[in-house]
């Protein structure tokens, strides 16, 4: 039985989430007044571009919507979108909180890696991979999910040079939802229906 106390706080929790997100917030209380003076002496330490962290407001919000989908989903682990902001500060809060890095370029790849990122716990997607970056974070360890038949073969190119080696490989549909948007990402399953799926792109894995 679902307990609206708990709904209540997902709904709260992701409200908060997707406002740190959306503003990109130097690590200052996010309930701290933003003044004139306060942009002025920031500027001045920092020059004109920065942002504003509240680090354990982000942890809180963090925690607790890995909480409430642990309610229900008690496997789950929340990807971190490095695309949506990849100061190192940020992803490596949520790596010290268990979190995983999603990336959408090598570019992103290379700074999860940098900050000590696990390998086994960067997802690389995107429509657009280059063959070593996706060779790189294979034969490390790290999930690679294919978005075309361009990525399998890639990936298969990969597995045949590294026979001995286990590839952690993904592949990304997108499905009907009765929205009447057709994704641009991933393969149509609904158009293609699961026999020729199989038949056009898995046989490529042969």
């Amino acid at each position: 039985m679902v307990n609206n106390n708990n709904l209540d706080l997902l709904k709260k929790s992701v409200l908060a989430w997707s406002i740190i997100l959306a503003l990109q917030i130097l690590d200052i209380s996010y309930f701290m007044k933003i003044t004139k003076d306060l942009l002025t002496t920031t500027s001045g330490l920092y020059g004109d571009s920065f942002y504003f962290l509240d680090s354990d407001n982000f942890t809180e919000s963090f925690k607790a919507l890995t909480s409430e989908f642990q309610l229900y989903y008690p496997k789950s682990r929340i990807a971190y979108s490095y695309k949506t902001n990849y100061i190192p500060r940020l992803c490596k809060i949520v790596d010290s909180l268990g979190g995983y890095a999603e990336t959408v370029s090598d570019m992103e790849v290379d700074v999860a890696l940098a900050i000590g990122v696990n390998a086994g716990k960067i997802f690389f997607n995107g429509p657009y991979k280059k063959p070593k970056a996706i060779e790189d974070l294979l034969l490390k360890g790290g999930v690679v999910n294919a978005d075309s038949a361009a990525d399998l073969k890639i990936i298969c190119s990969i597995a045949v040079s590294n026979p001995e080696d286990i590839l952690r490989v993904g592949i990304r549909c997108n499905f009907d939802i009765g929205d009447g948007v057709v994704s641009r990402f991933g393969f149509d399953f609904n158009f293609l229906g699961p026999t020729l799926f199989i038949e056009r792109y898995l046989r490529i894995l042969e």
